[in-house]
C-alpha cells in the first residue's frame, strides 16, 4: 500500500513539474508575442512616424480628390486619409535619400503597390478596382520622380 502511495506521489510530483514548466513556456511565449506585436505596431503606426502639417494637408487634398471617384463612407474616408498620410511620409523619406533617381523610382513603385494592397483593407472590392484605375491620374508616380529631379521636396 505504501509503495502505491509513493508511486502516486511521484506521479503527482512529475505532473506538477511538467505543468509548471508548461506554464512557464506558455507565459514566455505570450510575453514574447506581446513584445513582438507591440514593436511592429509601433513601427507601422503613422502616429509614431514623423509627419508634418504639410503632409496632412496633402493627404487631405488627395482624399478629397479620390472621394468623388470612390464615394467613401465617413469611416472609410478617415481611414483612407490616415493611410494616404502614412504612405506620403514613406514616399518623402524615399525622396530624401541619396539614391539615384532610377532606384528611387523603383522604390516608389513598390511603395505604390504596397499602398494599393493596404487600401484593400479599407475599401470594398469595387472601390479598390476604381482606386487602382484612377490612382495614376490622381497620384502619378512619375510626377513624384520629376519633383525629385527638380529638387522639390
Amino acid at each position: 500500500m505504501e509503495v502505491l502511495r509513493n508511486q502516486n506521489e511521484r506521479c503527482i510530483a512529475y505532473i506538477l513539474i511538467i505543468y509548471d514548466s508548461t506554464v512557464m513556456v506558455k507565459n514566455f511565449l505570450i510575453l514574447f508575442t506581446i513584445v513582438l506585436c507591440a514593436g511592429s505596431a509601433y513601427g507601422q503606426d503613422p502616429f509614431f512616424q514623423e509627419g508634418s502639417q504639410a503632409t496632412e494637408k496633402r493627404a487631405r487634398a488627395l482624399t478629397e480628390n479620390y472621394q468623388p471617384e470612390l464615394v467613401m463612407t465617413g469611416t472609410q474616408t478617415r481611414l483612407f486619409e490616415r493611410k494616404v498620410s502614412e504612405f506620403l511620409i514613406r514616399a518623402d523619406k524615399i525622396k530624401q535619400t541619396e539614391l539615384p533617381v532610377k532606384e528611387k523610382m523603383q522604390l516608389l513603385q513598390e511603395l505604390s503597390i504596397q499602398e494599393n494592397g493596404e487600401m484593400a483593407n479599407i475599401l470594398s472590392r469595387p472601390q479598390v478596382k476604381r482606386y487602382v484605375k484612377v490612382k495614376p491620374r490622381i497620384q502619378p508616380i512619375a510626377m513624384v520622380v520629376d519633383s525629385v529631379k527638380s529638387g522639390k521636396q
